[in-house]
């Protein structure tokens, strides 16, 4: 059965609580104090826990301020126990952090409904979260070792070669100058892969972990066409695909990370040359509309289906047998994840055989500020 963690000052409502739950088949331990009560929490790591506002030593809001800074016990269900009424009171709670609230005096049956409903909500996302977790083991087992292998191949080949005819390269630069070429795209492909990787894991854990969210959060005034200009003619280059590219970009000031805005850009053109045959044009556009700037990236590649649209994820690649493809269908799992941690949008639009679009909408902030 889940464990509970009753704080509560008041002896008899503390005894009566315990003595409700441990009838129910709950298994409790409790704590008088606001201070001892956040020292049981750290020990037991209880399933769920119900804690008064009033008390001494620690109140409640400073128990849950301590409860949810604390990555061991920062999702563990929080449940107010309040004499507090007014709609101002209860809302500071909830703002802080705070699942549920009882308003004492309160009946059995409401404090174990709030309980099994919280206790419920828990268990249902730790069964998904498993599940999210078996799907990106299953990805990663798939393709990593490919990613991984298949520039340590290129990287190996060609080092054995200098090995093997080094004598006969010393009359040849350009072969030297090729192999050069083809260990550097290897070095800077392996480079990417666990940048992407790493990125990818710091920015799901922001999800779950209370203040991580404070490493992006510094932002900067810039403006945005000079960036996306910038970053499109670049992939565009490394892509061989100059001609390919249609620019149309207006003057929009942006309140974000210059750092975050190009990885954004930078993985969505990514895709939109990688998933394009050269030739075929690839158009940025960007406008202001209200207090929002939209930048649209469209190709005219192979396109998804609205399943595979709805399957994007990290670690996911469609038609792989078909379509030999670098790269571990990262990039725009990361660039919407930035999105949004900017608090933004990124919505595709996609048809079988017909293109990509990718449109993100972001605020068109004009004051650098630090959250």
């Amino acid at each position: 059965m889940p464990n509970i963690l009753v704080i509560e000052d008041e002896q008899h409502l503390r005894a009566t609580i315990v003595q409700t739950l441990e009838f129910e088949g709950f298994k409790t331990f409790s704590a008088a104090n606001g201070r001892l009560g956040v020292q049981l929490a750290q020990e037991h790591r209880p399933d769920l826990i119900l804690c008064d506002i009033l008390m001494p030593e620690l109140d409640g809001y400073g128990v849950l301020a301590e409860i949810r800074n604390d990555p061991r016990t920062a999702t563990i269900p929080f449940i107010f126990l309040t004499s507090k009424t007014t709609r101002q009171e209860l809302r500071q709670g909830m703002n802080r952090g705070a699942d549920d609230y009882l308003t004492k005096p309160f009946e059995v049956e409401d404090l174990l409904s709030a309980i099994r409903a919280r206790l419920e909500k828990r268990q249902t996302l730790s069964e998904y979260t498993t599940k999210q977790i078996e799907d990106l083991r299953l990805h990663l087992s798939s393709s990593l070792p490919h990613e991984f292998r298949t520039p340590l191949h290129e990287i190996s080949a060609e080092a054995q070669y200098l090995k093997a005819f080094s004598a006969d390269l010393a009359r040849k630069p350009e072969k030297i100058f090729e192999i050069g070429q083809v260990l550097e795209q290897g070095v800077h492909r392996l480079e990417r892969l666990v940048e992407n990787y790493l990125l990818y894991t710091d920015l799901t854990l922001t999800k779950y972990i209370p203040g991580r969210t404070e490493r992006y959060a510094e932002k900067e005034l810039i403006e945005s066409k000079t960036v996306i200009a910038y970053m499109a003619k670049r992939r565009a280059e490394e892509s061989a695909r100059q001609k390919d590219l249609c620019l149309e970009v207006q003057e929009a000031p942006l309140c974000i990370s210059t750092q975050g805005f190009c990885k954004i850009l930078d993985e969505v053109l990514d895709n939109a040359f990688k998933f394009s045959e050269s030739g075929a044009p690839v158009r940025v556009e960007s406008r202001t509309e209200g207090n929002h700037v939209m930048i649209s990236i469209s190709d005219q590649g192979r396109g998804m289906s609205q399943e595979q649209l709805e399957r994007i994820g990290a670690y996911i690649q469609f038609e792989r047998v078909t379509y030999e493809q670098q790269g571990m269908g990262l990039g725009l799992c990361i660039a919407r994840l930035l999105t949004e941690l900017y608090g933004g949008k990124l919505n595709i639009t996609s048809q079988q055989g017909q293109g990509t679009t990718v449109q993100l909408i972001l605020d068109n902030k004009t004051r650098a500020t630090t959250d």
